[in-house]
């Protein structure tokens, strides 16, 4: 039998099973999404229905991805609000462009600016 490479693969493929490969088997086949009826690659599944995802399908709608105490369904679009007050949301801190390599939930900031405080001092007293 020979072989053929597919082309969304690369995979080498026996040239009578290349249609079933490319409709059903190949993981880089495009698939219709159920919500927008846009096409995604099936490997982008994962991300296509994630609102943390970049790639996020415009119409999914799912909760909070961080489990902070906001239960309501959003888009990727309210999402990005949501990241803005997210109590559970990761982010740098304010000392980060002197030094501070930390990444802390939101809701732990003031917990960190206590615990680090020193740290802090001599990053603004030689940053300068």
């Amino acid at each position: 039998f020979q072989l053929e490479k597919c082309d969304l693969c690369q995979l080498a493929v026996p040239r009578g099973e290349m249609a079933n490969h490319e409709f059903n088997l190949c993981e880089r086949r495009p698939v219709k999404c159920h919500i927008c009826d846009e096409n995604y690659v099936l490997t982008e599944k994962v991300n296509h229905f994630n609102i943390a995802s970049e790639t996020c399908c415009k119409k999914y709608q799912d909760t909070c991805p961080h489990a902070c105490d906001y239960h309501l369904q959003m888009s990727r679009k309210d999402y990005l609000k949501h990241t803005n007050t997210c109590s559970n949301f990761e982010i740098a801190c304010r000392y980060e462009s002197i030094g501070c390599q930390e990444r802390i939930v939101r809701a732990d900031l003031s917990n960190h600016l206590n615990h680090h405080r020193s740290e802090h001092e001599v990053m603004l007293l030689t940053s300068h």
